[in-house]
Protein backbone atom coordinates (compact mmCIF):
# COMPACT_ATOMS: atom_id res chain seq x y z
CA UNK A 1 0.00 0.00 0.00
CA UNK A 2 3.20 2.42 0.66
CA UNK A 3 4.66 1.81 -2.19
CA UNK A 4 1.36 2.60 -4.31
CA UNK A 5 1.26 5.76 -2.64
CA UNK A 6 4.48 6.34 -3.10
CA UNK A 7 4.77 5.93 -6.80
CA UNK A 8 1.86 7.89 -6.83
CA UNK A 9 3.00 10.76 -5.00
CA UNK A 10 6.29 10.42 -7.39
CA UNK A 11 4.11 10.46 -10.77
CA UNK A 12 2.16 13.48 -9.30
CA UNK A 13 5.01 14.93 -8.74
CA UNK A 14 7.00 14.41 -12.32
CA UNK A 15 3.48 15.54 -14.05
CA UNK A 16 3.74 18.89 -12.17
CA UNK A 17 7.65 19.52 -13.11
CA UNK A 18 6.43 18.24 -16.78
CA UNK A 19 4.02 20.67 -16.54
CA UNK A 20 5.86 23.50 -15.09
CA UNK A 21 8.49 22.98 -17.51
CA UNK A 22 6.11 23.25 -20.38
CA UNK A 23 4.75 26.58 -19.06
CA UNK A 24 7.94 27.68 -18.97
CA UNK A 25 8.35 26.81 -22.22
CA UNK A 26 5.36 28.24 -23.30
CA UNK A 27 4.95 31.75 -21.57
CA UNK A 28 7.17 34.16 -19.91
CA UNK A 29 5.09 34.09 -16.62
CA UNK A 30 6.95 31.59 -14.73
CA UNK A 31 10.02 33.41 -15.45
CA UNK A 32 8.57 36.67 -14.29
CA UNK A 33 7.11 34.91 -11.23
CA UNK A 34 10.15 34.32 -10.27
CA UNK A 35 12.10 37.64 -11.01
CA UNK A 36 9.68 39.42 -8.64
CA UNK A 37 9.93 37.10 -5.92
CA UNK A 38 13.84 37.44 -6.60
CA UNK A 39 13.97 41.30 -6.63
CA UNK A 40 15.60 42.81 -3.99
CA UNK A 41 13.66 44.95 -1.69
CA UNK A 42 15.36 47.42 0.59
CA UNK A 43 15.57 46.31 4.27
CA UNK A 44 13.97 48.15 6.96
CA UNK A 45 17.26 49.50 7.99
CA UNK A 46 18.15 50.96 4.42
CA UNK A 47 14.20 52.61 4.37
CA UNK A 48 14.98 54.08 7.89
CA UNK A 49 18.30 55.56 6.58
CA UNK A 50 17.38 56.97 3.27
CA UNK A 51 14.05 58.84 4.86
CA UNK A 52 16.69 60.44 7.16
CA UNK A 53 18.18 61.96 3.93
CA UNK A 54 15.06 63.01 2.61
CA UNK A 55 15.02 66.70 2.31
CA UNK A 56 12.47 68.78 3.87
CA UNK A 57 10.02 71.02 2.37
CA UNK A 58 8.72 69.14 -0.09
CA UNK A 59 4.49 68.12 -0.72
CA UNK A 60 3.64 65.29 -2.66
CA UNK A 61 0.42 64.55 -4.65
CA UNK A 62 0.03 60.98 -5.05
CA UNK A 63 -2.11 59.08 -7.63
CA UNK A 64 -3.17 62.07 -10.17
CA UNK A 65 -5.26 59.78 -12.67
CA UNK A 66 -3.90 60.72 -16.43
CA UNK A 67 -6.59 58.52 -18.11
CA UNK A 68 -9.89 57.30 -15.99
CA UNK A 69 -9.95 53.90 -18.36
CA UNK A 70 -6.31 53.06 -17.24
CA UNK A 71 -5.81 52.06 -13.38
CA UNK A 72 -2.25 52.13 -14.04
CA UNK A 73 -2.20 55.72 -15.74
CA UNK A 74 -1.13 57.77 -12.77
CA UNK A 75 1.20 59.92 -11.73
CA UNK A 76 2.70 61.40 -8.56
CA UNK A 77 3.81 65.32 -8.29
CA UNK A 78 6.46 66.57 -6.35
CA UNK A 79 6.74 70.25 -5.72
CA UNK A 80 9.21 72.62 -3.05
CA UNK A 81 6.43 74.25 -0.64
CA UNK A 82 8.94 77.93 -0.95
CA UNK A 83 7.55 77.67 -4.67
CA UNK A 84 4.02 78.27 -4.00
CA UNK A 85 1.87 77.83 -7.17
CA UNK A 86 4.64 79.40 -9.41
CA UNK A 87 4.88 77.13 -12.86
CA UNK A 88 8.44 75.61 -12.59
CA UNK A 89 11.01 73.48 -15.26
CA UNK A 90 9.59 69.85 -14.60
CA UNK A 91 11.54 66.63 -14.30
CA UNK A 92 9.07 63.58 -15.34
CA UNK A 93 10.79 60.85 -14.12
CA UNK A 94 10.43 56.46 -15.37
CA UNK A 95 11.07 53.73 -12.12
CA UNK A 96 12.95 50.67 -13.10
CA UNK A 97 12.21 47.41 -12.62
CA UNK A 98 13.50 45.29 -15.99
CA UNK A 99 9.78 45.78 -17.26
CA UNK A 100 8.51 42.95 -15.25
CA UNK A 101 8.29 44.41 -11.89
CA UNK A 102 8.75 48.02 -9.72
CA UNK A 103 6.28 51.25 -9.81
CA UNK A 104 6.65 54.52 -8.45
CA UNK A 105 6.00 53.94 -4.95
CA UNK A 106 9.36 54.38 -2.92
CA UNK A 107 10.83 56.89 -5.36
CA UNK A 108 10.21 60.09 -2.14
CA UNK A 109 13.83 60.34 -0.92
CA UNK A 110 15.26 60.40 -4.51
CA UNK A 111 13.00 62.68 -6.18
CA UNK A 112 12.41 64.91 -3.26
CA UNK A 113 16.33 66.41 -4.05
CA UNK A 114 15.52 67.57 -7.52
CA UNK A 115 12.36 68.60 -6.12
CA UNK A 116 13.81 70.84 -3.39
CA UNK A 117 16.28 72.92 -6.01
CA UNK A 118 13.60 74.28 -7.20
CA UNK A 119 11.83 72.37 -9.87
CA UNK A 120 8.39 70.55 -9.91
CA UNK A 121 8.73 66.15 -10.10
CA UNK A 122 6.40 64.11 -11.39
CA UNK A 123 7.35 60.44 -11.01
CA UNK A 124 4.76 58.50 -13.58
CA UNK A 125 3.39 54.92 -13.50
CA UNK A 126 3.25 52.38 -16.23
CA UNK A 127 1.53 48.54 -16.70
CA UNK A 128 4.50 46.38 -16.48
CA UNK A 129 4.97 43.40 -18.08
CA UNK A 130 3.78 40.61 -19.43
CA UNK A 131 -0.25 42.43 -18.18
CA UNK A 132 1.28 45.37 -21.03
CA UNK A 133 3.66 44.70 -24.17
CA UNK A 134 6.12 47.17 -25.93
CA UNK A 135 5.75 50.07 -26.75
CA UNK A 136 2.33 50.27 -23.82
CA UNK A 137 5.00 52.17 -21.19
CA UNK A 138 6.07 54.67 -23.77
CA UNK A 139 2.22 55.29 -24.49
CA UNK A 140 1.82 55.77 -21.30
CA UNK A 141 4.73 57.66 -20.24
CA UNK A 142 3.65 59.95 -23.56
CA UNK A 143 -0.16 60.55 -22.43
CA UNK A 144 1.24 61.36 -19.05
CA UNK A 145 3.51 64.26 -20.88
CA UNK A 146 0.36 65.36 -22.75
CA UNK A 147 -1.55 65.26 -19.35
CA UNK A 148 1.06 67.46 -17.83
CA UNK A 149 0.80 70.05 -20.68
CA UNK A 150 -3.07 70.46 -20.55
CA UNK A 151 -3.12 70.90 -16.70
CA UNK A 152 0.24 72.64 -16.33
CA UNK A 153 -1.33 75.78 -14.42
CA UNK A 154 -2.80 72.99 -11.81
CA UNK A 155 0.54 71.25 -11.16
CA UNK A 156 2.49 74.34 -11.67
CA UNK A 157 4.37 73.15 -14.99
CA UNK A 158 6.50 75.29 -16.87
CA UNK A 159 5.68 73.43 -20.21
CA UNK A 160 8.44 74.96 -22.14
CA UNK A 161 10.93 73.65 -19.56
CA UNK A 162 10.76 70.36 -19.22
CA UNK A 163 13.08 67.04 -18.92
CA UNK A 164 12.42 63.22 -18.70
CA UNK A 165 14.51 61.13 -16.61
CA UNK A 166 14.74 57.30 -15.88
CA UNK A 167 16.54 54.33 -14.29
CA UNK A 168 17.02 50.97 -15.54
CA UNK A 169 14.16 49.59 -17.50
CA UNK A 170 12.34 53.29 -17.03
CA UNK A 171 15.63 54.51 -18.50
CA UNK A 172 15.23 52.93 -21.75
CA UNK A 173 11.15 53.75 -21.82
CA UNK A 174 12.27 57.29 -21.19
CA UNK A 175 14.96 57.76 -24.04
CA UNK A 176 12.66 55.93 -26.34
CA UNK A 177 9.91 58.52 -25.31
CA UNK A 178 12.99 61.44 -26.26
CA UNK A 179 13.41 60.36 -28.95
CA UNK A 180 10.11 59.97 -30.38
CA UNK A 181 9.69 63.75 -29.25
CA UNK A 182 12.80 65.18 -30.90
CA UNK A 183 12.60 62.68 -34.04
CA UNK A 184 9.10 63.01 -35.93
CA UNK A 185 10.67 60.49 -38.46
CA UNK A 186 11.59 57.93 -35.64
CA UNK A 187 8.21 58.53 -34.15
CA UNK A 188 6.26 57.82 -37.41
CA UNK A 189 8.50 54.85 -38.07
CA UNK A 190 8.31 53.18 -35.12
CA UNK A 191 4.92 53.66 -34.36
CA UNK A 192 5.36 56.02 -31.25
CA UNK A 193 2.68 58.66 -30.54
CA UNK A 194 4.83 62.24 -29.76
CA UNK A 195 3.78 64.26 -26.76
CA UNK A 196 2.90 67.36 -27.95
CA UNK A 197 5.55 69.61 -25.91
CA UNK A 198 5.58 73.13 -27.16
CA UNK A 199 9.38 73.86 -26.72
CA UNK A 200 10.21 69.88 -26.72
CA UNK A 201 12.46 68.53 -24.35
CA UNK A 202 15.63 70.39 -22.63
CA UNK A 203 17.06 67.59 -21.52
CA UNK A 204 17.45 63.68 -20.37
CA UNK A 205 18.54 62.15 -17.48
CA UNK A 206 19.69 58.22 -18.16
CA UNK A 207 20.72 55.95 -15.39
CA UNK A 208 21.52 52.14 -15.54
CA UNK A 209 19.68 51.41 -18.78
CA UNK A 210 19.28 48.60 -20.92
CA UNK A 211 19.35 50.23 -24.39
CA UNK A 212 21.20 47.41 -27.02
CA UNK A 213 19.10 44.79 -27.63
CA UNK A 214 21.79 43.42 -29.94
CA UNK A 215 23.68 43.16 -26.47
CA UNK A 216 21.63 40.60 -25.45
CA UNK A 217 23.22 38.01 -27.48
CA UNK A 218 26.60 38.34 -25.22
CA UNK A 219 25.39 37.77 -21.74
CA UNK A 220 25.95 34.41 -20.58
CA UNK A 221 24.43 32.14 -17.66
CA UNK A 222 21.94 33.90 -15.35
CA UNK A 223 22.61 37.47 -16.91
CA UNK A 224 21.35 35.90 -19.94
CA UNK A 225 18.29 34.37 -18.98
CA UNK A 226 17.37 37.50 -17.17
CA UNK A 227 17.51 39.37 -19.95
CA UNK A 228 15.92 36.86 -22.15
CA UNK A 229 13.12 36.47 -19.92
CA UNK A 230 12.60 40.49 -19.67
CA UNK A 231 12.86 40.99 -23.00
CA UNK A 232 10.42 37.95 -23.73
CA UNK A 233 8.29 39.55 -21.19
CA UNK A 234 8.28 42.93 -22.57
CA UNK A 235 8.28 42.04 -26.12
CA UNK A 236 6.20 39.09 -26.96
CA UNK A 237 8.97 37.70 -28.87
CA UNK A 238 11.05 35.07 -27.13
CA UNK A 239 14.31 35.74 -29.12
CA UNK A 240 13.74 39.59 -28.88
CA UNK A 241 17.16 40.35 -29.96
CA UNK A 242 16.76 38.73 -32.96
CA UNK A 243 13.25 40.25 -33.91
CA UNK A 244 13.40 42.19 -36.66
CA UNK A 245 10.11 43.76 -35.37
CA UNK A 246 11.64 45.38 -32.42
CA UNK A 247 14.38 47.21 -34.64
CA UNK A 248 13.08 50.38 -33.11
CA UNK A 249 13.38 49.80 -29.12
CA UNK A 250 17.50 48.57 -30.20
CA UNK A 251 17.95 52.72 -29.41
CA UNK A 252 21.55 53.33 -30.30
CA UNK A 253 21.01 52.24 -33.73
CA UNK A 254 18.44 55.23 -34.23
CA UNK A 255 19.36 57.57 -32.44
CA UNK A 256 20.12 61.50 -33.91
CA UNK A 257 21.46 64.35 -33.34
CA UNK A 258 18.24 65.78 -32.52
CA UNK A 259 18.14 64.08 -29.62
CA UNK A 260 18.13 66.36 -26.26
CA UNK A 261 21.04 67.01 -24.47
CA UNK A 262 21.95 64.20 -21.88
CA UNK A 263 23.29 62.92 -18.40
CA UNK A 264 24.10 58.94 -18.70
CA UNK A 265 25.39 57.39 -15.66
CA UNK A 266 25.63 53.87 -13.84
CA UNK A 267 28.42 52.32 -11.63
CA UNK A 268 31.25 49.75 -12.90
CA UNK A 269 29.33 47.02 -11.38
CA UNK A 270 26.46 47.34 -13.12
CA UNK A 271 26.21 44.24 -15.92
CA UNK A 272 24.51 46.69 -17.94
CA UNK A 273 27.09 48.59 -18.24
CA UNK A 274 27.98 48.19 -22.04
CA UNK A 275 24.47 49.03 -22.68
CA UNK A 276 25.03 52.93 -20.98
CA UNK A 277 28.31 53.10 -22.60
CA UNK A 278 27.39 51.99 -26.25
CA UNK A 279 24.24 54.74 -25.67
CA UNK A 280 26.65 57.33 -25.31
CA UNK A 281 28.72 56.64 -27.97
CA UNK A 282 26.03 56.49 -30.37
CA UNK A 283 24.72 59.86 -29.25
CA UNK A 284 28.21 61.34 -29.23
CA UNK A 285 28.67 59.81 -32.71
CA UNK A 286 25.26 61.57 -34.20
CA UNK A 287 26.52 64.58 -33.19
CA UNK A 288 24.06 64.91 -29.64
CA UNK A 289 25.44 66.26 -26.28
CA UNK A 290 25.77 64.33 -23.61
CA UNK A 291 27.28 64.37 -20.03
CA UNK A 292 28.37 60.96 -18.73
CA UNK A 293 29.53 59.55 -15.32
CA UNK A 294 31.15 56.06 -14.81
CA UNK A 295 33.22 55.99 -12.10
CA UNK A 296 35.97 53.76 -13.15
CA UNK A 297 38.14 53.22 -9.62
CA UNK A 298 35.07 52.35 -7.42
CA UNK A 299 34.34 48.96 -5.95
CA UNK A 300 31.98 46.76 -8.12
CA UNK A 301 29.63 47.21 -4.92
CA UNK A 302 28.74 50.30 -7.18
CA UNK A 303 26.30 48.63 -9.35
CA UNK A 304 22.91 48.43 -11.23
CA UNK A 305 21.21 51.62 -10.20
CA UNK A 306 23.64 52.44 -7.46
CA UNK A 307 22.31 56.32 -7.79
CA UNK A 308 19.50 55.52 -5.56
CA UNK A 309 21.67 54.38 -2.28
CA UNK A 310 22.40 58.03 -1.46
CA UNK A 311 24.10 56.56 1.37
CA UNK A 312 27.32 56.34 -0.48
CA UNK A 313 29.65 58.33 -1.99
CA UNK A 314 29.01 57.85 -5.14
CA UNK A 315 25.50 57.88 -5.36
CA UNK A 316 25.80 61.49 -3.43
CA UNK A 317 28.53 62.56 -5.83
CA UNK A 318 25.87 61.73 -8.89
CA UNK A 319 23.20 63.24 -7.15
CA UNK A 320 25.27 66.50 -6.91
CA UNK A 321 26.16 65.86 -10.84
CA UNK A 322 22.52 65.28 -11.86
CA UNK A 323 21.17 68.46 -10.23
CA UNK A 324 23.82 70.34 -11.30
CA UNK A 325 22.74 68.66 -15.12
CA UNK A 326 19.63 70.05 -14.66
CA UNK A 327 20.34 73.51 -13.20
CA UNK A 328 22.10 73.72 -16.42
CA UNK A 329 19.45 73.03 -18.79
CA UNK A 330 16.25 74.00 -16.39
CA UNK A 331 16.28 77.89 -15.55
CA UNK A 332 13.49 77.87 -12.26
CA UNK A 333 12.32 80.84 -11.40
CA UNK A 334 12.72 79.66 -7.69
CA UNK A 335 15.89 78.62 -7.50
CA UNK A 336 16.39 76.84 -3.85
CA UNK A 337 19.48 75.23 -2.28
CA UNK A 338 19.02 71.10 -1.68
CA UNK A 339 20.61 69.00 0.79
CA UNK A 340 22.95 67.88 -1.86
CA UNK A 341 24.52 71.27 -1.90
CA UNK A 342 26.31 70.56 0.71
CA UNK A 343 27.69 67.22 0.18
Amino acid sequence: MLRKIAKRAVLMVLLLLLGLGLWAWASPWPSVLLIRHMWPVPTAEQVEALEALEPGGVSVQRDVVVNPSDKDARIDVYRPEAAGNAALPTVVWVHGGGFVTGSKDGMDTYLAHIAAAGYTVVAAEYTVAPQARYPRPVEQVSAALDFLVAHASQYGIDTGQMALGGDSAGAHIAAQTAMAVSDPTYAAEAGLPRPDLPEGLQAVVLYSGAFDLTLVRETTGVGRWLAESMMWAYTGSKDAASDSRLEWADLPEHVSSTFPVSFISTGPGDPLLSHSQSMARSLEAAGADVETLWFPEAPSSIGHEYEMDLRTSEAKASMKSMIAFIRAHLDTSVPLSTPSDSW
